[in-house]
């Protein structure tokens, strides 16, 4: 007997974001209209007005929101929505970000740095591999590239290695002292240089609430959608943190903004210009992390 399942929000929303994996492993996200939406039986839900309530004889606007209001952003979303995080993202919206294209790019970089969060194994449920090229100009802090898949060692090595060959301005590699991240270093120091061991110093929901405040800012930039396919699918994970558990490039990300800390931050009276955050050096004294390393710093 086969089983299909329909999702009834308590509030009608005409469009849902989904993956659609592909062939290769691979997934596309998609913003979908739910009116296009049909059970194997033959059943769609019949609203067509945003917000319109599910069952308003039993559940009125008044109790809907009453019930929104005690159950909070995030227990509405979940309880009353049927999706972890809030319609328009969590701690990273989906149209908060700054969007760039190539020739827009910065002639010259005061940094580019890549940034890597590694899985224990590959199964078909274990966590991505995730690496990520970031390059900062001023303020702004620009996403180059991305890697994001399950991948045993041998095949995060080869992935290391390969964009490390195809981005060779980012010189210094951040690799998550934690997972394989150890064992990556390991094997590679000796064929690839600037391999940078870094112990977070918060948990993984502070490091990105930390983060968010950048995006919210306007100083993450992120390639428009024709230019980088893979970008729709970063946003769409971006999105649904803190309540989601692939918080792969969100860790990397995280682990980037970390690393460049505040920036410049100048003292307008005194005259006289400050860096922001220092890092702990690795266990192994493999290099100091430190905000005196950039460009920046006076």
């Amino acid at each position: 007997m086969a089983v299909c399942g329909n999702c009834l929000p308590m509030r009608y929303e005409p469009k849902r974001y989904v993956f659609i994996r592909q062939p290769d492993g691979s997934r596309t996200a998609l913003s979908i209209e739910v009116k296009n939406l049909q059970t194997k039986i033959g059943f769609s839900d019949p609203r067509t007005k945003e917000g319109e309530l599910l069952h308003p004889a039993r559940f009125s606007a008044e109790v809907v929101a009453k019930l929104e209001t005690v159950l909070g952003k995030y227990g509405a979303s979940g309880q009353l929505q049927q999706r972890p995080t809030p319609s328009e993202g969590g701690l990273f919206p989906r149209d908060r970000w700054m969007r760039y294209r190539w020739h827009d790019l910065p002639g010259s970089w005061d940094e580019v740095i890549a940034s890597w969060d590694m899985a224990f194994k590959k199964t078909d449920d274990s966590s991505r591999v995730a690496g990520q090229v970031w390059g900062r100009s001023g303020a702004r802090r620009y996403l180059l590239a991305r890697v994001s898949k399950r991948m045993d060692l041998p095949e995060t090595l080869v992935a290391v290695v390969a964009l490390s060959v195809s981005w060779p301005l980012a010189v210094r590699k951040l690799i998550e002292d934690k997972a394989n991240g150890p064992a990556v270093i390991q094997l590679l120091r000796a064929k690839v240089t600037g391999l940078i061991p870094w112990n977070p110093t918060q948990s993984k929901e502070a490091r990105a609430q930390v983060a968010s405040v950048y995006q919210e800012a306007g100083n993450l930039y992120i390639p428009v959608s024709e230019e980088a396919p893979w970008v729709e699918e970063y946003i769409e994970l971006m999105a649904r943190v803190p309540r989601t558990d692939e918080w792969d490039d969100a860790d990397a990300t995280s682990q980037a903004q970390e690393y460049f800390g505040p920036g410049l931050v100048v003292d307008v009276l005194g005259g006289s210009a400050v860096s922001g955050g220092e890092q702990q050096q690795g266990e192994d004294g493999y290099g100091t992390v430190s905000s005196r390393d950039s460009p920046w710093s006076m």
